[in-house]
């Protein structure tokens, strides 16, 4: 992620958090409107979640350029026993697999909604700031009760105006094999911090800890937290984490590739009641890790369905679209209708540079208007 958009989310989330007043935009200023959703359900304590914001154009006139959600969403957490409001940790972007993808493309394609048309963005949140905001990271939900969200989408910078939710978030009590399991990472917070994180790989010196809570309380639903953190440590020397596409885990052994495709594939294919914040960045990886099981498994079909706007897969939503080009064996062609539909014509397979480009934003443009679980409209 581009640091201005990290320091920019850091600014937003602490000056409202420190009582910084704005004029609230509303849906009255612009007819603009914020709906927040929690995706996947409740969570247990030390359980990320994935919250869903969507800005909807209620009014009668075209209205834009608008900011991109990426930029100008905050979102800040008062728990049961806070007084006030702390900001939220913007969720990472930093490693090899994303790589500003989306950044480009919203440089060159501005975010226009007509009246009645959608742009969301789906957000995995683990983590609160402290007082130290550079410094101290705490987990999200450290306790059951309810915790308010504050979620804000800042709509003109300069005169400082904003939408604003309050989301309302019951944090279950854990209960047989997930309370035994919260009573142990209750002692430990560096496991706890493992378990919350959804990119960074966990340290060898956790490695049996983590172990431990798939072992010893594997019907628990922190157990499918556990084996996602051990994927990405078996996955940490792939060019996942170095800056490169290579699908070919050039620097990771078969043992550890298959290591981590068994533990993708039992978040994958039994996820639970609970999927987790994690659920859609276990699809991202089981890419890396077991790339046929992945096209066969159209991976990217459910990505596109119910978790389309989610950030992580908007880094990887680009290269799905170069696919056809790069003609594949097995799947070059998985996705060119669904291509050609959101862009009306059809795919530029010989075309120029400048041409598929053209391409390559219509499809972006139509793209980030559809919030999943809603069909694409033909041109």
């Amino acid at each position: 992620m581009h640091a201005n958009a990290r320091n920019a989310w850091l600014v937003l989330a602490l000056l409202a958090a420190f009582g910084q007043q704005y004029a609230d935009a509303g849906a009255d200023a612009k007819g603009l409107v914020l709906r927040v959703e929690i995706v996947d359900g409740s969570p247990l304590p030390y359980q990320p979640i994935r919250l869903r914001m969507i800005v909807r154009n209620a009014g009668s006139k075209r209205l834009g350029p608008l900011p991109r959600l990426e930029n100008a969403a905050t979102v800040m957490v008062r728990g049961p026993k806070d007084e006030g409001y702390r900001p939220t940790e913007r969720p990472l972007l930093g490693l090899g697999v994303f790589t500003k993808q989306s950044e480009r493309l919203n440089q060159s394609v501005a975010c226009y909604l007509e009246p009645g048309e959608e742009t969301s963005l789906a957000l995995p949140i683990a983590f609160a700031l402290g007082a130290d905001a550079r410094k101290e990271r705490l987990p999200l939900f450290a306790e059951p009760g309810a915790y308010s969200l504050n979620c804000r989408y800042e709509t003109d910078n300069r005169a400082m105006l904003f939408l604003e939710r309050i989301a309302v978030v019951r944090v279950e009590e854990p209960r047989n094999d997930d309370q035994r399991a919260y009573e142990v990472l209750c002692k430990d917070p560096l496991l706890v911090a493992a378990l919350l994180e959804t990119v960074r790989p966990p340290t060898k010196e956790l490695l049996s800890k983590i172990e431990g809570i798939v072992e010893s309380f594997p019907k628990s639903s922190y157990a499918h937290q556990a084996r996602f953190a051990l994927a990405r440590f078996y996955l940490k020397d792939n060019p996942i984490y170095l800056g490169s596409h290579d699908e070919h885990g050039a620097n990771v052994g078969r043992v550890e590739l298959a290591k981590s495709a068994d533990l993708l594939d039992k978040i994958i294919l039994n996820p639970g009641e609970r999927k987790g914040a994690y659920y859609p960045l276990a699809l991202i990886f089981m890419k890396y890790a077991d790339r046929p099981f992945y096209d066969v498994n159209r991976m990217s079909g459910t990505l596109i369905d119910h978790y389309g706007d989610a950030l992580e897969w908007l880094e990887m939503f680009p290269a799905l679209i170069n696919e056809p080009r790069m003609r594949f064996p097995r799947r070059s062609d998985l996705y060119k209708e669904y291509l050609e539909r959101l862009a009306g014509r059809k795919y530029p397979l010989e075309a120029d540079t400048k041409e598929f480009a053209r391409f390559e934003q219509d499809v972006w443009r139509a793209y980030r208007k559809i919030v999943p679980g809603k069909k694409v409209q033909q041109k």
